[in-house]
């Protein structure tokens, strides 16, 4: 993957992780935090390289081999999202191209355009966007806004 970054550049190698699996038991971490931090200390360790990972949420499947598990708690995905949003912000690494272009629909099960949105600099964020003259955007806010 870091040789790939030489070919493709910089945010342009994206492997995918699957959040969730890290805490399957039996060998999985016990703890949110410790879950976090390994896999945080990954992504530094490829955001550092240029590659930007992407991720998607474990979903339990029945009659799969992980069929029987218990899902990590909302905070582990709380979590996860936060330190990943910091990790783009250190490596000044921009929203993944195809999450842009699907804007700000709910697609991708995550809170990443949350994180940007609310609290990023990049050019999702809320900050931007009304720099450039956009009004908001109606829809999501409202819809963010129910949630809170």
């Amino acid at each position: 993957m870091i040789k790939a970054v030489d070919i493709f550049g910089p945010r342009m190698v994206n492997p995918n992780f699957v959040l969730g699996v890290e805490m399957a038991k039996p060998y999985g971490f016990t703890d949110v935090s410790t879950a976090v931090k390994s896999l945080a200390d990954g992504w530094d360790f490829l955001m550092g390289h240029g590659i930007l990972p992407r991720h998607r949420f474990w979903f339990i499947e029945k009659g799969s081999a992980f069929g029987d598990q218990t899902p990590p708690p909302l905070e582990y995905y709380i979590e996860t999202q936060k330190a990943y949003f910091e990790l783009r912000q250190k490596h000044n690494m921009e929203m993944p191209y195809a999450t842009q272009m699907g804007g700000f629909c709910s697609y991708v099960p995550s809170c990443q355009m949350d994180w940007e949105y609310y609290h990023g600099t990049g050019t999702l964020s809320k900050k931007t966007l009304e720099a450039r003259g956009y009004k908001g955007i109606p829809d999501y806010d409202k819809s963010m806004s129910s949630r809170r």
